[in-house]
């Protein structure tokens, strides 16, 4: 059995095939099903014992963390984005200027123009303030 087939030797152990069902569907011997099985079982034992499940378990946790960042900030960048109409400004426009003010102001997100910012010149400017603080 070539050795891309272990995950499907695991699915029909785990499924409950008997050897002598998978021998067949492979076309190979009980024997060489139940030694390929053994090289599974031993394999797992020293990923375990190395670490590598658990690291593996660790970049899991921080791959969907990641993707959850990334929805989080789709969907804050689509309420940023958001223009509102003609008409939601003017329903907020009375005679009193101070009221007006209160009303745009608790009923939209007001941000300055958006200067564009530099990564590199960014990053070499933290880079600067954090060996001075050290």
């Amino acid at each position: 059995m070539p050795v891309n087939d272990d995950g499907l030797l695991l699915k029909y152990k785990q499924a409950g095939w008997t050897d002598e069902a998978i021998a067949k569907k492979f076309g190979l011997t009980v024997e060489e099903i139940q030694k390929r099985w053994a090289v599974l079982l031993n394999r797992e034992k020293q990923q375990s014992a190395t670490g590598y499940d658990d690291l593996s378990a660790q970049y899991l946790i921080l791959s969907h963390q990641y993707q959850l960042m990334g929805e989080s900030l789709k969907a804050l960048a689509m309420g940023l984005s958001a223009v509102p109409t003609l008409g939601e400004v003017a329903d907020c426009i009375t005679g009193d200027p101070q009221e007006t003010l209160k009303r745009i102001t608790s009923s939209f997100i007001l941000l300055e123009p958006y200067k564009a910012v530099d990564p590199i010149a960014s990053l070499e400017a933290h880079l600067g303030k954090t060996h001075e603080s050290n």
